[in-house]
């Protein structure tokens, strides 16, 4: 992992992705030391074969933003947490919020119809 100046971990996008690691936590329901543990079991074997162990400062600094959360790391807590990075992000996929629209948009051509049928 590549070290960042502590002012380069604040920026825009260092604060998006320590929010997202929290948003991660919090979804899951747990606290710091539980979500460590999880993502220490998650991620154990999955880098180089060696031992991973996250403890609960390091999470608090990851989402303190005080220092760089792993892209893995954060791979793992949208797992954990069932959702999708872009979710944890702030960002519906585009594609997503189309689709979501024309449910909306489908459920009231329908409730129409119905209010149509009754009044006709």
């Amino acid at each position: 992992m590549v070290d960042l100046p502590r002012a380069a971990n604040r920026s825009r996008y260092g604060t998006k992705v320590a929010t997202a690691l929290r948003r991660a936590r919090r979804v899951a329901g747990v606290d710091r030391a539980t979500f460590a543990a999880l993502l220490s079991d998650r991620l154990r074997g999955d880098l180089d074969d060696s031992p991973v162990t996250f403890s609960a400062r390091r999470l608090g600094a990851w989402e303190d933003g005080d220092e760089p959360v792993p892209a893995v790391v954060l791979l793992a807590a949208a797992e954990l947490a069932n959702l999708e990075v872009e979710v944890l992000l702030g960002r519906l996929p585009v594609l997503a919020r189309i689709e979501r629209l024309e449910r909306q948009l489908s459920l009231q051509g329908q409730q129409l119809r119905m209010l149509s049928d009754q009044l006709g």
